[in-house]
């Protein structure tokens, strides 16, 4: 057949949210990052591998398997590594500031204490 060898995802997955059926709505390369959008082209090489990702058709949660079975130093290694600064350019300062002010609104009387964020990227 035409198709033999060729990479093929399975056209459906199960939600992680709530175990619905999830339909396959897109891919990209594992090598896209922020920095191709904010440039407006390819800024680094293709890597090869392709991302599918699925919409939950209940809750409409999406979400890639390829991730599923990465460990935390996985993560770390090839996302969240020295050079993931690049690719989110707010990751240091300005999503953190932006984070603060929002709790701050929300929690007025903690402006002046000090807080650990124990949940990763946007987490409260």
């Amino acid at each position: 057949m035409l198709f033999d060898g060729m990479n093929k995802a399975a056209p459906y997955s199960t939600c992680k949210c709530c175990a619905k059926p999830s339909a396959l709505c897109g891919l990209t390369d594992f090598s896209r990052g922020g920095a191709d959008h904010l440039d407006g082209y390819k800024v680094d090489p293709y890597f090869g591998t392709s991302i599918y990702y699925y919409r939950c058709e209940q809750c409409g949660f999406i979400h890639a398997p390829a991730f599923d079975d990465w460990t935390p130093n996985d993560f770390s290694e090839h996302i969240y590594n020295a050079a993931y600064e690049r690719q989110d350019l707010d990751y240091t300062f300005a999503r953190p500031n932006a984070n603060a002010r929002t709790i701050a609104e929300f929690f007025p009387g903690l402006t002046q204490e000090k807080l650990l964020d124990t949940a990763p990227d946007q987490g409260f």
